[in-house]
């Protein structure tokens, strides 16, 4: 067994080789294994064998400061690729096992495909071309997505920090007040700000239409979840955050990513609705959106200063939402 960084604490070479054993159908001293930095909390490392390549993915630890959706997304992940996979046919990696019986391992896991591609380099220098290409094909992907629907909106599934709802409003009610207990508890902000939000959301309720039925969102789009080789779009990545409810959710998560241009919406191929309760629900959204910001970085001991840029950012938004 070839391994090429220091394993992260959690994973011994003696708990990794039995990891391989039971979960991985090739021996362990044919496979290399390559830690990758840089993941938040949970351990990643990548699985190579001349027949295979693998994404082994360790759940952070139990008591780690996680956000309400963070809490047992593993469990979910597994559920949200499988549809995802069979009724879009958008490209994601197959789960070829999840172990939560903590035998081998104090934390849950997965296996997973790894799809080729890398995220894509796009800098102030590349070709306006490139990234608009890729924004088509994204906006393609994202409108296959959104055909998917169901019967219940929110979060719901295995380990679900909420119980699904037969109408929008009150899912999305659940969610905002999981996340200001979140960003209070922490000192993200303070418990008047929180309490100011929930006011703000409940007394805007009415933008929110009865929708007849939810559509999947993968809520948290953004370049370093893409995979990409030869120029398209080999892997969508990161669905903890995923929703069942509004598309317009997804449309304001990617205005905060800076991805909503032109091309997306020509990839898309429809209008994003213009009309006055879609355009309140669309600064309510991103609203909440910096403050799940606001609140991982702070938990995550991230930049202070990009903390506290979007902190005014919602607190400004917020302020000129309370004069609508």
């Amino acid at each position: 067994m070839q391994i090429d960084a220091p394993l992260p604490d959690v994973l011994s070479a003696d708990r990794l080789r039995e990891i391989l054993h039971r979960h991985w159908p090739f021996p362990a001293d044919a496979t290399r294994v390559e830690p990758v930095p840089g993941a938040h909390r949970h351990a990643v490392l990548f699985l190579t064998h001349p027949d295979r390549s693998g994404v082994l993915r360790i759940a952070p630890p139990d008591g780690a400061g996680l956000l309400y959706y963070e809490v047992n997304a593993f469990s979910r992940e597994p559920q949200i690729l499988q549809r995802v996979a069979e009724d879009s046919g958008l490209p994601v990696p197959a789960v070829w096992t999840h172990d939560d019986t903590r035998e081998i391992l104090p934390r849950e896991f997965l296996i997973l495909e790894r799809l080729p591609g890398t995220p894509p380099a796009l800098s102030t220098g590349s070709p306006p071309e490139t990234a608009d290409d890729l924004l088509r094909e994204l906006g393609r992907h994202v409108r296959a997505l959104h055909t998917i629907t169901g019967p219940q909106f929110g979060l719901h599934g295995p380990g679900s920090p909420m119980e699904p709802e037969r109408h929008w409003f009150p899912a999305f009610e659940t969610m905002t007040g999981h996340l200001l207990d979140d960003a209070g508890s922490c000192g993200a902000i303070t418990a008047e700000d929180a309490v100011r939000l929930g006011r703000l959301l409940y007394r805007l309720r009415s933008v929110f239409p009865p929708l007849r039925s939810a559509s999947l969102c993968h809520r948290g789009l953004a370049w370093h979840r893409l995979l990409v080789d030869g120029g398209r779009i080999t892997g969508i990545l990161g669905w903890e955050r995923a929703v069942w409810g509004d598309p317009e959710i997804e449309f304001a998560a990617l205005d905060v990513a800076g991805m909503a241009r032109p091309a997306f919406w020509e990839g898309y191929g429809a209008t994003r609705p213009a009309d006055r309760p879609a355009k309140i629900r669309r600064k309510l959204y991103i609203l909440f959106d910096l403050v799940d910001r606001v609140a991982a970085g702070r938990r995550r001991g991230a930049d202070p200063e990009a903390e506290k840029t979007a902190r005014q950012a919602a607190l400004q938004l917020a302020a000129e939402l309370e004069r609508e």
